[in-house]
C-alpha cells in the first residue's frame, strides 16, 4: 500500500541552521533570515518565524530587511545542505 505524506515546514532552512549551529546560533527570539541570490542581487532566501512576524518576507531584497529589522542576524544560505537535509527527513519518514 502506497502511503502519501504532505509537510508544511516554511522555516526549515532556518531550523536546520539553528541546529547545525548550535551554541553559535543566535537566540531564538532574535529574527534571523538567510540570504541567497537572485541575478545580480542578494535578497531573503529564508526567515524564520521572528523574522516573518517583524514583516520580513522571502524574495525581498536584503539590504530592505536590513532596515527594516533592527537586530536582525543575515546567515548565508545552503540550498544544497538544505536539499540533503529534506532527502533526510523523506527517508526517515
Amino acid at each position: 500500500m502506497t502511503r502519501v505524506i504532505s509537510v508544511f515546514l516554511p522555516s526549515f532552512a532556518t531550523d536546520r541552521f539553528r541546529r547545525q549551529a548550535g551554541d553559535a546560533a543566535p537566540p531564538p527570539e532574535i529574527p534571523l533570515i538567510l540570504a541567497g541570490r537572485e541575478g545580480g542581487r542578494r535578497i531573503v532566501a529564508a526567515a524564520d518565524c521572528v523574522a516573518q512576524r517583524a514583516g520580513l518576507r522571502v524574495g525581498m531584497p536584503l539590504s530592505k530587511a536590513q532596515v527594516l529589522v533592527e537586530n536582525l542576524v543575515v546567515e548565508e544560505a545552503a540550498p544544497d545542505a538544505d536539499a540533503v537535509a529534506l532527502d533526510r527527513l523523506a527517508l526517515w519518514i
